[in-house]
């Protein structure tokens, strides 16, 4: 008792789930294991009573392998009991202990032991469900990822169909646009021929415009430059003049008629050279007005020239923005059909990912049909050998009542059968010896069945660990 004591201690701190509280435990019991009167009726002080924690266990074995109430109360049917009805009271307890031991190995539970079921400690029943707990809400945790993930490939499939239905819908919008109408691609032809044709024609004139006034131009501009060079050339011969005008007056004796005659000749000559300069600067303004009028009628014409060329313009980029739509379009389905390859990749590993779990879970129920089979054949062999064993008891009673008769007869004839009562006596003797000898070899079958059960119950497990894991 110490060494499992110990080993019991030990397991409890190397849990690998944690440890739940009694409120907590009980809480969810009440509203996830047990119904109804249970449910309302379940306090804390259950966790140490042997009826109440066999009662949770059978309801937890019934959540996790959905088995049946009456399965608990069956004699294994690969028994043969020579006095099964010495072991009626024993069958429910030990059913429940094996199948118990079964779900030890799925929750990872340290310990349990046939005295958790007999006289439970709130301790170890307190560890006990902690497990059972973690693994239930695992279980149902695992179970709402498999059905989002069932909706979520339902909705991807949905959404892969509407994507398909779309794509070939832009299809057909593409090949509308690419496919030109007979009348429309011979009125697009004419149109583009005439237009390029008008923008070399713009073209050519527009640069013969251009090089005729950039030769106008260079003209005005030679003759300004000449006429400026003239005007400079006089003012520097009036400013040389009037220099020499200043040196030489005081040395000339000053005659007031020769003076007067000098003075009249100069204003003439300054006339002159006025009248000169005025002619020169209408015929600058002449020229500049000529220039003006040309750059007007040149604007002019690069404005026509403009307006024909933003036409063309429009034309052109009508035809790009087409292009462009067309490409766009063409881009778009590029996406799309490369969005319905990722969605039928995707289709057909989650379709390979359905049909292998699909598959398990038919090997899964034909396992679970095969055995239900061999249980039902199990309580068919059960219940004709129950009542096999009804008519030898039956028999075996008559015979009782037939020799309690003899005996009242033989019972006056005391002294003629003392012989046979000693004899009567060895004989009770070797049966009860031999009662005994059965009742020992019913022991031994015993341990082999819980053995095997325990093996049988490990190796399921293990099996149904491993549907899972590949399952998740």
């Amino acid at each position: 008792m110490p060494g499992i004591v110990d080993a019991q201690m030990e397991g409890e701190n190397r849990l690998p789930y944690p440890i739940c509280k009694l409120d907590y435990i009980v809480s969810y019991c009440r509203k996830h294991i047990l119904s109804g009167s249970e449910a309302n009726n379940f306090t804390k002080a259950d966790l140490s009573k042997p009826e109440a924690v066999q009662r949770l266990y059978m309801r937890c074995l019934q959540i996790v392998f959905d088995a049946r109430p009456d399965c608990f109360y069956m004699m294994p049917g690969d028994e043969n009991m020579p006095y099964p009805q010495l072991s009626e009271g024993f069958i429910p307890l030990l059913n429940l202990y094996v199948c118990m031991h079964n779900l030890k190995s799925l929750c990872a539970i340290p310990y349990f032991e046939m005295s958790d079921l007999l006289n439970p400690k709130s301790k170890g029943t307190i560890v006990i469900m902690s497990g059972i707990i973690n693994f239930l809400q695992f279980r149902k945790r695992t179970l709402e990822t498999y059905l989002n993930q069932q909706k979520s490939f339902k909705l991807n499939l949905e959404m892969m169909q509407q994507m398909v239905s779309s794509n070939e819908e832009m299809k057909y919008k593409i090949e509308r646009l690419n496919t030109i109408p007979p009348d429309q691609k011979a009125k697009i032809d004419v149109l583009s021929a005439e237009i390029t044709e008008l923008q070399q024609v713009i073209n050519r004139e527009y640069r013969l415009k251009q090089n005729s006034v950039q030769d106008a131009t260079t003209q005005l501009k030679t003759e300004i430059a000449e006429q400026n060079k003239v005007l400079g050339q006089l003012k520097l011969d009036m400013a040389n003049a009037k220099e020499l005008q200043a040196k030489l007056r005081p040395l000339i004796v000053e005659c007031p008629e020769q003076l007067n005659s000098e003075i009249q000749s100069m204003r003439e000559t300054v006339e002159k050279k006025k009248e000169a300069m005025q002619k020169k600067n209408d015929r600058t303004m002449e020229l500049q007005d000529k220039l003006a009028s040309l750059t007007n009628f040149q604007n002019k014409e690069l404005e026509t020239y403009c307006s024909l060329l933003q036409q063309s313009q429009t034309g052109s980029d009508l035809i790009s923005s087409v292009n462009t739509e067309i490409w766009n379009e063409e881009n778009e389905l590029e996406r799309k059909q490369m969005e319905l390859k990722n969605m039928q990749t995707e289709e057909t590993r989650l379709k390979r990912i359905l049909g292998s779990k699909l598959e398990k879970q038919d090997k899964l129920q034909m396992q679970r049909h095969k055995k239900q089979e061999a249980r039902e054949h199990d309580l068919d062999s059960v219940a004709t050998e129950f009542d096999m064993f009804k008519q030898r008891s039956q028999e075996v009673s008559e015979k009782i009542a037939q020799i309690n008769s003899e005996r009242q007869q033989y019972q006056t004839k005391s002294q003629t059968l003392q012989e046979s009562c000693a004899k009567d006596e060895s004989e009770c003797q070797n049966l009860y010896s031999k009662l005994l000898a059965d009742l020992e070899q019913y022991h031994e079958r015993l341990a082999i069945v819980t053995q095997k059960a325990t093996f049988e119950g490990h190796k399921q497990m293990a099996e149904l660990e491993k549907a899972m894991s590949e399952r998740i």
